[in-house]
C-alpha cells in the first residue's frame, strides 16, 4: 500500500517454514531499503490494505495460516497510523495582499521541524506568473530532532506587478538521498 508520503507499507505474508506473520514493513523507493515499523496485532497472510483519506490505513481480514489445511479467517481489522517522517511545516500556505501601488508587503515566517531523523533541506522557489517576486530565506537549512524549528521567512516584493492575483510555491527538498521529497 504506497503512503502519502511516498513509502509502501507491506503487511503480513508468510514467513520462511510457511508460518503466517503480524509482520508490518516500510519500503522506501528513494533508497530501495526496507525498515521494519510496529507488527499489526493479528497475524494475516493475504489481508487487504485499504489507504485511509488521513493518510491511515485500514487492514482487514486475512488468515492464521498459508495453506488451505492450516487457514483460518482472522475477523479483525486494524488501523496502521504512519509515523510522520520527513520534514514538517507549520502551514501548508500563504497569502499575501498589496494593495494598488503598493512596494512593499510583510514577510511571513513558516516553522520547519524534523520529528525523526536528521534532515539537510534546499528551498526552491517558484513563480507561476509576474517574475521574481517571491523569495524565501535561508535557502537551505538542517531540522533536526528535539532542536527548535527553522524559521523560514518568506517575502514578496509587488513592486511592477499588475493588480491581479499572483501564484508562487516555495518548496523544501531533503538533500540527503535517503528522504522522499515532499509531495
Amino acid at each position: 500500500m504506497r503512503l502519502q508520503n511516498g513509502q509502501v507499507l507491506t503487511t503480513g505474508g508468510v514467513l520462511p517454514g510457511g508460518t503466517a506473520s503480524n509482520n508490518a514493513d516500510l519500503y522506501n523507493p528513494a533508497t530501495g531499503t526496507f525498515s521494519k515499523t510496529a507488527p499489526m496485532n493479528a497475524i494475516r497472510y493475504a489481508a487487504q490494505a485499504t489507504l485511509l483519506v488521513d493518510g491511515r490505513v485500514l487492514v482487514t481480514g486475512g488468515g492464521n495460516g498459508c495453506c488451505l489445511s492450516t487457514y483460518t479467517p482472522t475477523n479483525s481489522a486494524e488501523i496502521y497510523t504512519p509515523t510522520v517522517q520527513g520534514l514538517v511545516t507549520s502551514q501548508t500556505g500563504l497569502t499575501f495582499r498589496a494593495a494598488q501601488g503598493s512596494t512593499t508587503v510583510s514577510q511571513q515566517t513558516l516553522a520547519v521541524l524534523s520529528p525523526n531523523d536528521d534532515i539537510p533541506w534546499a528551498v526552491c522557489v517558484k513563480t507561476y506568473s509576474g517574475g521574481s517576486w517571491l523569495t524565501a530565506t535561508p535557502s537551505s537549512s538542517d531540522s533536526k530532532p528535539g532542536a527548535p524549528p527553522v524559521t523560514l521567512t518568506v517575502t514578496v516584493d509587488p513592486t511592477g506587478l499588475a493588480p491581479q492575483d499572483y501564484y508562487g510555491a516555495v518548496t523544501l527538498t531533503p538533500t540527503d538521498q535517503k528522504h522522499l521529497p515532499s509531495l
